[in-house]
């Protein structure tokens, strides 16, 4: 299994805290039965493109951590990035922050949809980059817009779910219409959005059981043979 959205990079956002909370998450990851991890730490605000070198040197360390304790874990270096006007210059320049150089994982607004969100998205989409939506059931100023939605996938923007929504875990609402997402075929992949240790992974192979039988198969298969990544 591939969990496209975690924040395990120790000390670098609101996620992992050292190497010791980064290797405990990723070995539950792994007795859960994932086996490939794409880190999005999180990009918000001018100081964090500004540390994309420290992003990689602590990818490096972690990766050489995992190969030094035998952790078998496939480990992908992205960023979940929040949408801002200028986005689509930003990523030319910091190519780092892509997976693969292709696509890139990407937050909007938790209150409403900005306004140059949809400019942003196509301007991506014509210079190569195809956007992931990360967990687009917790913006639920969208969620009587499916059309909008449908739009979106028409064009070739794809959608991550959050695991845990599933389940409950950030309210009945956001549950609903993850289901709803889900139930209209617009969803591609699953996400952990794994921050620190606890139990989240507990059910993540049977929600992400249920995300891929439910997700479009073609274009999931599609992006992750591009991406380059190891299925299970």
């Amino acid at each position: 299994m591939i969990d496209m959205h975690t924040h395990i990079l120790p000390g670098i956002d609101d996620g992992a805290v050292d190497l010791a909370e980064s290797m405990w998450i990723l070995e539950r990851g792994g007795r859960a039965g994932v086996k490939t991890f794409i880190l999005t730490p999180h990009i918000k605000e001018d100081a964090d493109w500004d540390r994309i070198h420290l992003m990689r040197e602590t990818f490096g360390m972690l990766r050489d951590e995992c190969t030094k304790t035998g952790m078998d874990a496939n480990l992908i270096l992205g960023a979940e990035i929040a949408i801002t006007p200028d986005l689509p210059d930003r990523i030319k320049k910091n190519t780092a922050v892509t997976i693969n150089n292709r696509y890139v994982l990407v937050e909007l607004s938790f209150h409403q949809l900005p306004v140059f969100a949809e400019i942003v998205l196509f301007k991506l989409l014509a210079g190569g980059i195809i956007p992931i939506i990360a967990h687009p059931e917790r913006y639920l100023y969208l969620s009587g817009k499916m059309e909008k939605f449908a739009a979106w996938v028409e064009n070739g923007v794809l959608f991550q779910i959050n695991t845990g929504s599933l389940n409950g875990q950030y309210g009945m609402g956001v549950k609903r219409f993850a289901r709803k997402l889900l139930n209209e075929g617009l969803i591609s992949f699953a996400g952990s959005d794994v921050h620190s240790r606890g139990d989240i992974y507990r059910s993540f192979s049977e929600v992400y059981k249920k995300v891929s039988e439910m997700a479009d198969s073609d274009k999931t298969a599609q992006a992750i043979k591009a991406m380059d990544l190891c299925e299970e």
